[in-house]
């Protein structure tokens, strides 16, 4: 027999397990919601991801210290995203006395300000690009599904030569079509 404490535990588990899958059925039920457009948006936020990933590093943060805030973003995003915008208590009140710690000892988040503001949103980003490829995974099949999110190099190559000022090449531009085209005769299959 379980003692009151752990039935009210167990209550609380559970009662978060069936919040968070409400979210999820509530994303998946949106209106305007196919798995095809699904793959197109987890297209666009990887390729977000990975420009947002490399601008950091250019802006002046270490691979390993955009990893970090990359993945701070990822989890307070999909957190946010899972909770419908509801604060989890005492999150943002840890995070901001961890900005202030380390801004005092010229830590992580005395980089220059873009730079970790790239890296979070990269986080965010591959949050919201989850999402979606879940939603797009769950409808569709998953050969074809998983193609098709997995095309995204085209727009990070687009973003870093608006922003970055990086060259395409004549091979990266035979690379997007060849994307493209698969892309394609997997969303016709």
């Amino acid at each position: 027999e379980e003692r009151p404490a752990h039935q009210g535990r167990r209550l609380v588990l559970e009662q978060r397990r069936a919040h968070a899958m409400l979210a999820l059925d509530s994303l998946a039920a949106a209106p305007g919601s196919t798995w095809l457009r699904d793959c197109g948006r987890t297209v666009f936020f990887y390729g977000l991801w990975a420009f947002l990933s490399k601008f950091a590093t250019v802006r002046g943060l270490s691979s390993s210290q955009e990893a970090i805030l990359e993945k701070v973003g990822f989890f307070i995003g999909f957190s946010l995203l899972i909770s419908g915008g509801r604060k989890a208590p005492g999150a943002a009140e840890g995070i901001a006395e961890a900005a202030v710690d380390a801004r005092a000892s010229g830590g992580l988040l005395a980089r220059p300000p873009g730079a970790v503001l790239a890296a979070l949103l990269s986080g965010l980003s591959a949050a919201v690009a989850s999402l979606y490829g879940a939603r797009a995974m769950e409808a569709g099949e998953a050969s074809t599904t998983s193609a098709i999110c997995a095309s995204y190099p085209p727009v990070t190559l687009l973003f870093s030569a608006m922003f970055l000022q990086e060259h395409i090449t004549k091979d990266k531009v035979v690379g997007i079509v060849l994307t493209m085209l698969g892309t394609l005769f997997f969303a016709r299959s």
